[in-house]
Protein backbone atom coordinates (compact mmCIF):
# COMPACT_ATOMS: atom_id res chain seq x y z
CA UNK A 1 0.00 0.00 0.00
CA UNK A 2 1.36 3.38 -0.98
CA UNK A 3 0.69 6.40 1.21
CA UNK A 4 -1.52 9.00 -0.47
CA UNK A 5 -0.11 12.34 -1.51
CA UNK A 6 -0.50 15.30 0.81
CA UNK A 7 -3.73 17.26 0.44
CA UNK A 8 -3.58 20.84 -0.83
CA UNK A 9 -4.90 23.56 1.46
CA UNK A 10 -7.64 25.45 -0.38
CA UNK A 11 -8.78 27.95 2.23
CA UNK A 12 -7.79 29.24 5.66
CA UNK A 13 -10.09 31.29 7.85
CA UNK A 14 -8.93 32.94 11.05
CA UNK A 15 -11.29 33.97 13.79
CA UNK A 16 -11.35 34.80 17.45
CA UNK A 17 -8.95 32.26 19.03
CA UNK A 18 -9.57 29.77 16.21
CA UNK A 19 -8.52 28.83 12.70
CA UNK A 20 -10.39 26.80 10.07
CA UNK A 21 -8.43 24.73 7.55
CA UNK A 22 -9.91 23.45 4.29
CA UNK A 23 -8.13 21.11 1.85
CA UNK A 24 -8.65 18.99 -1.24
CA UNK A 25 -10.02 15.48 -0.84
CA UNK A 26 -7.53 12.74 -1.67
CA UNK A 27 -9.31 9.92 -3.52
CA UNK A 28 -6.98 7.19 -2.27
CA UNK A 29 -7.02 8.40 1.36
CA UNK A 30 -8.82 6.73 4.26
CA UNK A 31 -8.53 9.90 6.34
CA UNK A 32 -6.27 12.69 7.52
CA UNK A 33 -4.02 13.54 10.44
CA UNK A 34 -3.80 17.15 11.62
CA UNK A 35 -0.71 18.19 13.61
CA UNK A 36 0.32 21.51 15.10
CA UNK A 37 3.26 23.11 16.89
CA UNK A 38 4.25 26.52 18.14
CA UNK A 39 7.65 26.50 16.44
CA UNK A 40 8.71 25.30 13.00
CA UNK A 41 11.25 22.83 14.36
CA UNK A 42 9.33 22.02 17.53
CA UNK A 43 7.43 18.90 18.43
CA UNK A 44 4.26 18.51 16.39
CA UNK A 45 1.28 17.15 18.28
CA UNK A 46 -1.48 15.27 16.49
CA UNK A 47 -4.52 17.32 17.32
CA UNK A 48 -7.06 15.43 15.20
CA UNK A 49 -7.56 12.19 13.29
CA UNK A 50 -10.24 12.44 10.63
CA UNK A 51 -11.51 9.01 9.60
CA UNK A 52 -13.89 10.14 6.85
CA UNK A 53 -11.92 10.93 3.66
CA UNK A 54 -14.74 13.22 2.50
CA UNK A 55 -14.27 15.49 5.53
CA UNK A 56 -11.86 18.14 4.30
CA UNK A 57 -12.01 20.78 7.00
CA UNK A 58 -10.83 21.20 10.56
CA UNK A 59 -11.28 23.88 13.22
CA UNK A 60 -8.62 24.40 15.88
CA UNK A 61 -9.97 26.35 18.85
CA UNK A 62 -8.49 27.90 22.00
CA UNK A 63 -5.53 29.56 20.28
CA UNK A 64 -3.55 32.22 22.12
CA UNK A 65 -3.11 35.77 20.88
CA UNK A 66 0.28 36.89 19.55
CA UNK A 67 1.47 33.30 19.12
CA UNK A 68 2.55 31.61 15.89
CA UNK A 69 1.08 28.22 15.08
CA UNK A 70 2.33 25.72 12.50
CA UNK A 71 0.02 23.05 11.10
CA UNK A 72 0.66 19.87 9.10
CA UNK A 73 -1.93 17.84 7.24
CA UNK A 74 -1.14 14.27 6.28
CA UNK A 75 -3.43 11.93 4.34
CA UNK A 76 -3.34 8.25 5.26
CA UNK A 77 -4.69 5.01 3.86
CA UNK A 78 -5.26 1.63 5.51
CA UNK A 79 -3.20 -1.41 4.54
CA UNK A 80 -4.63 -4.95 4.27
CA UNK A 81 -4.39 -5.34 8.06
CA UNK A 82 -6.21 -2.07 8.75
CA UNK A 83 -3.00 -0.28 9.81
CA UNK A 84 -2.73 3.37 8.71
CA UNK A 85 0.04 4.23 6.26
CA UNK A 86 1.03 7.88 5.78
CA UNK A 87 4.02 9.89 4.62
CA UNK A 88 5.46 10.91 7.94
CA UNK A 89 8.56 12.54 6.46
CA UNK A 90 10.47 15.60 7.62
CA UNK A 91 9.17 18.94 6.41
CA UNK A 92 9.94 19.29 2.74
CA UNK A 93 7.87 22.21 1.59
CA UNK A 94 6.23 25.23 3.16
CA UNK A 95 2.96 26.36 1.68
CA UNK A 96 2.53 30.01 0.95
CA UNK A 97 -0.39 30.14 3.36
CA UNK A 98 0.73 32.55 6.07
CA UNK A 99 -1.39 35.38 7.35
CA UNK A 100 -2.12 37.47 10.39
CA UNK A 101 -5.58 38.37 11.57
CA UNK A 102 -6.70 39.83 14.87
CA UNK A 103 -3.16 39.49 16.27
CA UNK A 104 -3.01 35.83 15.27
CA UNK A 105 -0.35 34.54 12.91
CA UNK A 106 -0.83 31.20 11.18
CA UNK A 107 1.69 29.26 9.11
CA UNK A 108 0.69 26.04 7.42
CA UNK A 109 2.96 23.17 6.52
CA UNK A 110 2.22 19.99 4.59
CA UNK A 111 3.93 16.62 4.55
CA UNK A 112 4.98 15.53 1.07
Amino acid sequence: VTAPIAPQVTQIKGGSKRVKLYWTEQKDASGYYIYYATSKTGTYTRTKTITNPGTCKYVKKSLEQNKTYYFKISAYTLNANGIPVDKNHPLLRLLLHSFSTNNYCFKFVLFL
